[in-house]
């Protein structure tokens, strides 16, 4: 797991108001070819949490059982 920080750093884009990560996996065995998924998180549910550290679950499938990408619906997302 790797901390990030919401007012930015090296893993953090958007502007302010309007963080997200990306998460980018590749489709296994075809790391070659380039064939990859990339799945935006928003930061912005952080603001709303309180303490320095929160864990967000993601369920990388759709409801078809293929990979999630583009921006992540709050339906695969469980914050704490």
């Amino acid at each position: 797991m790797t901390a990030v920080r919401i007012g930015g750093g090296p893993f953090v884009h958007g502007k302010k108001g309007d963080r997200f990560v990306y998460l980018v996996w590749y489709v296994m065995g075809q790391e070659e070819t380039g064939r990859f998924r990339r799945a935006k998180l928003s930061l912005t549910p952080l603001a709303d949490m309180p303490g320095p550290v929160a864990r967000v679950h993601v369920a990388l499938t759709d409801a078809r059982g293929g990979p999630v990408c583009a921006s992540l619906k709050s339906t695969h997302l469980r914050w704490e």
